[in-house]
């Protein structure tokens, strides 16, 4: 089980537990690409958002353990989304999921 913040629309910080099979029967209904920043903290460890989500907001001690956190938050994102009855923006959605998948990374070069 896991537990991610995400903010509401009002702007409201919401903590949205979820286990694991959350993620993976997201991962066998839909494919999402989502722009996301990684906001480097003060005291350590990044926060991540998406302009295109202001609900989703995550982090982690490194930038790969924020990214992996990225799954939850979504799927808690889909969650409020669907209590509400919207619809997510149609320009997250990756149209032949079964097909090429274009994405960015971070690497780090010794």
């Amino acid at each position: 089980m896991y537990t991610r913040c995400v903010r509401s629309a009002a702007g409201e910080r919401l903590v949205v537990s979820k286990g694991r099979e959350c993620g993976e029967r997201l991962n066998r209904v839909m494919k999402a690409k989502i722009p996301l920043v990684l906001d480097p903290q003060p005291e350590g460890g990044y926060t991540v958002t998406s302009s295109l989500l202001p609900e989703l907001i995550t982090e982690g001690d490194t930038m790969i353990e924020a990214l992996g956190n990225v799954e939850d938050a979504f799927c808690a994102v889909v969650e409020i989304y669907q209590d509400r009855g919207c619809s997510l923006p149609s320009s997250l959605f990756v149209e032949d999921a079964n097909g090429p998948l274009s994405v960015e990374t971070i690497v780090s070069v010794p």
